[in-house]
């Protein structure tokens, strides 16, 4: 039986029978693998507590018909806060389900693969119960992984008739978001924007009239958005924002991704379910 080896970050598992484990594993060199864990939960499994979500693992595998077997399993990093927080978890969610939802089996993606690692290494490090950062890590990660599958959201430019809509006004790195800005731009009116999920991006003001579905973005929203488009990872901060504006941005984002995609994130829909029966 012909075996291969390959290193990844464990995004799914769940039992198959009594004792057997399913892991799909996220790669940079082969995508996604859906694998079989024989006996991984009898008591005495060589892989008892190997192949957790979001490990880090370095595996061995065995081709089967249907699926492929994990022969051998070394962790090569543990992740272990977000499965002790609900809010971690969760939000993690978002993210192995657009992996999923997205990423074939035996399709290299080096880009994708580091994004991921490092946001799910970011979020493990975070303090509890910080909700904001959170999200706007996800709005992060969403706009990286945007870029990454060809969908980049525009900014710069009206995207029905290509009028310059934000204009340069020059570096600031000392804001007080605590975000260090690459870039800034204002518009004619401050720095607000309508944006459309449709056309993927911004609309000017004149092209923005009549069209359903435009979202109006005040000051506070447009600058972060345009911020975390040029932050780097290492510069996202707790005090970057409000729960009103990371929330906006994050169904915003989410529904980008969904619509350009063409999935249907569920887990932050059963996140919101989760919270509200809570509130």
């Amino acid at each position: 039986m012909p075996t291969y080896k390959a290193k990844g970050l464990v995004v799914k598992s769940y039992r198959l029978g009594e004792a057997d484990k399913i892991v799909k594993i996220f790669t940079p060199d082969i995508g996604l693998i859906s694998a079989v864990a024989k006996g991984a939960f009898n008591i005495k499994s060589k892989f008892s507590g190997r192949l957790e979500l979001y490990n880090v693992i370095d595996c061995e595998f065995s081709q089967g018909k249907t699926l492929d077997i994990v022969s051998q399993a070394e962790i090569l990093e543990i992740f272990n806060s977000i499965s002790c927080d609900f809010l971690k978890f969760n939000y993690s969610q978002l993210i192995s389900e657009m992996i999923l939802k997205t990423q074939s089996e035996k399709a290299s993606s080096h880009n994708l693969f580091k994004l991921t690692y490092l946001v799910i290494k970011k979020i493990n490090n975070i303090g509890i119960n910080d909700e904001v950062l959170l999200q706007v890590i996800i709005i992060f990660f969403m706009i990286n992984f945007s870029k990454i599958m060809g969908h980049t959201p525009m900014l710069k430019y009206c995207t029905v008739c290509g009028k310059r809509i934000l204009k340069e006004s020059g570096a600031d790195n000392n804001d007080k978001t605590g975000i260090n800005i690459i870039e800034k731009y204002i518009d004619d009116n401050g720095f607000s924007i309508f944006f459309s999920i449709e056309y993927g991006g911004t609309v000017c003001r004149n092209c923005s009239s009549g069209k359903s579905g435009i979202i109006f973005l005040n000051t506070r929203e447009a600058s972060l958005l345009a911020r975390l488009f040029y932050c780097h990872l290492e510069e996202l901060t707790d005090n970057c924002t409000n729960i009103k504006t990371s929330s906006k941005l994050l169904d915003l984002m989410a529904e980008y991704v969904s619509f350009h995609s063409e999935i249907s994130i569920a887990s932050l829909a059963y996140l919101k379910k989760i919270q509200k029966d809570f509130i």
